[in-house]
């Protein structure tokens, strides 16, 4: 789910399961309407686009194909490679108001996926996400997707140095590791959340996003804190994120001043008038 309210854009989203083979992407193409379709490996860095900015508008035919195949495209087909076998696509179409919105479906049909023939049927998973205050599971599921793409590339190339939390392992988690992490994860995500209000990017006002979301590299801290407060964000090549989370005193906004002019506003009688001023903001 889209983790912020959003009135100008419609979104086209899949799951691609590459372990069997690659999977077709015809793409549609456009010269005047903003698009963008977006690759997410397992780990959220965006590893290929197509779109406006990134094929100047042109779409076509592509092959996304995971870390071990070997195989050739046919004539005509483009092929982008994944450093793992689990892929997030995520278009964005841009729609320029109300009266354009069947136009922006249209635009958006045009977007097509197929499984060329030879590929084996995808993979379930065998672990489901929970709560993530449970460790047991967090680990489960982490070391399942980390199973799912073996000789891969980016994050996997790392996994190693996490041994020792229980990362990357095929041995059960003892008891005395699952302590350890219930202890840390309270902390950890606190720490996340105030990691993603960005106070030290502040101008006028706006939060402004730190350089590396998009593609995050050995950047974990800010990994996290993405994912958890807006997760599947574009590189600030292709999209910029403001936020206006603070006062001028770096307090978080809050509806508790809103609430106390509204109480003395319904104890005064007088009516209560409100101006939009920014199209589309209240």
């Amino acid at each position: 789910m889209v983790t912020a309210p959003n009135n100008d854009t419609i979104y086209s989203s899949a799951f691609l399961e590459l372990s069997g083979g690659p999977i077709e992407i015809n793409a549609p193409s456009s010269a005047d309407r903003y698009f963008s379709i977006a690759f997410m490996q397992a780990f959220t860095d965006v590893f290929a686009y197509i779109g406006t900015r990134a094929t100047e508008g042109q779409g076509g035919r592509y092959w996304i194909a995971g870390p071990q195949w070997n195989g050739e495209t046919p004539a005509g087909v483009r092929l982008i490679r994944s450093p793992t076998n689990d892929v997030w696509m995520l278009m964005r179409t841009l729609v320029d108001g109300p009266d354009d919105l069947p136009a922006a479906r249209e635009f958006q049909t045009g977007l097509t996926l197929s499984v060329p023939s030879g590929h084996t049927a995808p993979r379930g998973y065998a672990v489901s996400a929970r709560d993530v205050n449970d460790p047991a599971n967090f680990l489960a599921l982490a070391n399942e997707i980390i199973a799912r793409s073996p000789g891969g590339g980016g994050e996997l190339a790392r996994v190693s140095r996490f041994a020792e939390q229980g990362i990357g392992s095929s041995t059960p988690p003892s008891e005395q590791l699952l302590d350890r992490w219930r202890a840390i994860i309270p902390p950890a995500l606190a720490t996340l959340r105030e990691t993603f209000l960005f106070r030290d990017l502040i101008v006028d006002g706006w939060v402004y996003q730190p350089p590396g979301i998009g593609d995050f590299g050995e950047n974990d801290k800010l990994r996290a804190a993405v994912a958890l407060g807006g997760v599947a964000a574009l590189g600030e090549e292709e999209a910029m994120y403001f936020h206006a989370n603070l006062d001028a005193l770096g307090e978080r906004l809050s509806g508790a001043s809103l609430s106390v002019a509204f109480a003395a506003w319904r104890r005064s009688g007088r009516r209560l008038l409100v101006a939009h001023h920014v199209h589309g903001h209240a």
